[in-house]
């Protein structure tokens, strides 16, 4: 009676307190299993009045058994306290709170069950390498358990199998500093478990390992066959089945694009090199069926490349004598170390296909003597190229032609596409002792022979020079022997207007200006021209050109000085 009519006055006159206001609430009980300490963890009941004399722990082993008592603390706020179980059955307990209203007055706490099972087991959704930076990252999916206080991360040591803290934390993702996981490394392996509020720590979960790329430079010769052989271990995770692997690759971190997806059993791949000495960038991206994706580690392959800056080039194309051509190979000797060889081809102007004349290695200076060459009938073409140690060619040259001059009458022509930037022509005369008489720089040259009744020898000479005008190299043509003979030559077709054989006159290098004179009709009779024959018609009549077709000339020739006169009458053909 006495007791209710203590909490009556409790619950009746708020204003006036003379006990416990409330009972201990229970937020966990947590045993530790090898000692069998359990530690309770509450909030304190209210006292105002100082009525508090202890709680006392009272607990049973199962639903069927009375509680009996464990424990006794006389601290109202301290808010945890621990004792030693009996044994280490599944207890539940609560808490009394006694006060000193008349001595035996208790606030009963709710009852919980002592907590020593652990979380389940929780598995990591992927281990990846980011892109950018080359850390570890780690994901995994929150825990389904109600009482999960947070997660610990293990490094798994790949030889003995042993783990090690990394550290606990909260979140669902994480990132591992290089120190910790370093991934240009094989090898690494992260494990995690959850701990709950009395830091019961759940079973370790098996390691996952994320895939680890490295380049096999054993397989090829990257510069010969042109290939790149990738090598990757796989995902290991026995949660985690890899359905297929994606390549990526590209020439910088931005440009890297998906180039093949291959099958889960893969784990190799061979990549096509475009252009030698470039630095390719590769990376393996695995998948699983369940949606998740892990990057391996990214790659650098620096490919070898063929020499740089070489300078190769051709000295000169000139003829030696007949059916014989001489090449000169040049080219910048501080690089001859690196090329395999230097190859020389010829053809015939006009022909398609390249002959080899020679493959040799390279040395201070390269010359070849062609002695296959009708070089005084046709135009050769030469052109170099070098090789790297695949035999490949890597470095080729412009093509260079030979110098041919040929001989129409009294009418010198000949090729001019030396590929020389500063260069000099000169059309040079040589009498019967191989002297120079004359040279002019005329592309196209026309003349009277001075020196009857004598063999001469004319010549087409290309000099290389520099902005100095200093001499570098030079190519000579074929020769061309003629002899002069006492005759009067008339032609009988000619075009005014073109660039060649554009007037109509006569060739003799005895008939000297002012001995001779030409005429010339029309189909009508009329004279349209008169004058000269040595200077000739330009097809002209009053400044206008006369039609094509047929014309009548007459020419006459007073050679005074030895009293010797001819006369030649002939019809001329004017053609476009």
């Amino acid at each position: 009676m006495f007791k209710k009519w203590c909490l009556y006055i409790i619950l009746t006159i708020p204003s006036i307190v003379y006990c416990l206001s409330n009972p201990v609430h229970i937020k966990r009980a947590c045993l530790d299993r090898v000692t069998k300490t359990l530690t309770v963890d509450y909030i304190a009941s209210t006292d105002a009045c100082g009525s508090f004399t202890e709680y006392v722990v009272y607990g049973r082993e199962s639903a069927i058994q009375p509680f009996i008592k464990l424990h006794t603390h006389l601290v109202l706020n301290s808010g945890m306290f621990s004792f030693v179980l009996p044994n280490n059955k599944n207890w539940e307990i609560y808490i009394s709170s006694r006060f000193a209203c008349n001595g035996t007055d208790t606030l009963n706490s709710n009852i919980v069950i002592v907590d020593d099972t652990p979380p389940g087991l929780l598995n990591i959704d992927s281990v990846s390498v980011n892109l950018y930076t080359q850390k570890l990252y780690a994901g995994w999916s929150k825990a389904t358990e109600i009482d999960v206080k947070g997660y610990t991360l293990f490094k798994v040591d790949a030889i003995t199998g042993t783990n090690s803290v990394i550290k606990t934390l909260n979140n669902t993702i994480d990132s591992f500093n290089i120190l910790t996981f370093n991934t240009s490394n094989n090898g690494n392996k992260l494990a995690i478990a959850v701990f709950d509020s009395c830091n019961n720590e759940g079973i370790i979960s098996n390691a996952h390992s994320p895939v680890f790329l490295q380049y096999n430079s054993l397989i090829y010769n990257d510069l010969c066959d042109k290939k790149l052989r990738i090598e990757w271990t796989p995902y290991t995770a026995p949660n985690w089945l890899v359905s297929s692997y994606d390549i990526y690759a590209g020439l910088s971190i931005n440009s890297l694009t998906l180039i093949q997806n291959v099958p889960a059993i893969t784990n190799s791949f061979d990549i096509d090199i475009i252009t030698p000495g470039q630095t390719h960038l590769v990376y393996i991206r695995a998948r699983n069926n369940n949606g998740f994706t892990s990057t391996s580690n990214l790659i650098f392959i620096k490919t070898q490349s063929n020499p740089k800056n070489i300078q190769l080039d051709l000295g000169h194309v000139t003829y030696k004598s007949k059916g014989i051509n001489e090449i000169s190979v040049k080219y910048n000797s501080t690089i001859k170390d690196s090329i395999n060889s230097i190859r020389l081809l010829s053809r015939k102007q006009g022909d398609v296909s390249w002959t080899q004349v020679f493959n040799a290695k390279p040395s201070t200076s390269l010359f070849y003597v062609d002695h296959t060459c009708a070089n005084e009938n046709y135009i050769y073409e030469y052109i170099s190229a070098a090789t790297n140690t695949c035999n490949d060619t890597f470095a080729s040259t412009s093509v260079y032609p030979s110098i041919l001059l040929n001989k129409n009458g009294f009418v010198f022509t000949w090729n001019n596409n030396i590929t020389w930037n500063l260069k000099d022509n000169k059309f040079i005369q040589y009498n019967n002792t191989d002297n120079i008489i004359n040279q002019t720089s005329n592309n196209t040259y026309s003349t009277v022979l001075t020196q009857p009744s004598i063999w001469t020898k004319y010549q087409v000479k290309v000099y290389k020079k520099n902005i100095s005008n200093n001499i570098l190299d030079s190519s000579i043509s074929n020769p061309q022997i003629h002899l002069v003979f006492d005759t009067t030559l008339v032609p009988n077709v000619f075009h005014p207007r073109g660039t060649l054989n554009n007037v109509f006159k006569i060739t003799n290098p005895n008939v000297k200006s002012g001995q001779s004179k030409m005429i010339v009709l029309n189909r009508y009779g009329q004279k349209i021209f008169q004058g000269d024959a040595l200077e000739g018609w330009d097809g002209k009549y009053q400044n206008d050109n006369v039609p094509c077709g047929t014309y009548i000339y007459k020419i006459i020739i007073d050679r005074k000085d030895i009293e010797r006169q001819e006369t030649l009458q002939g019809v001329i053909h004017i053609i476009e």
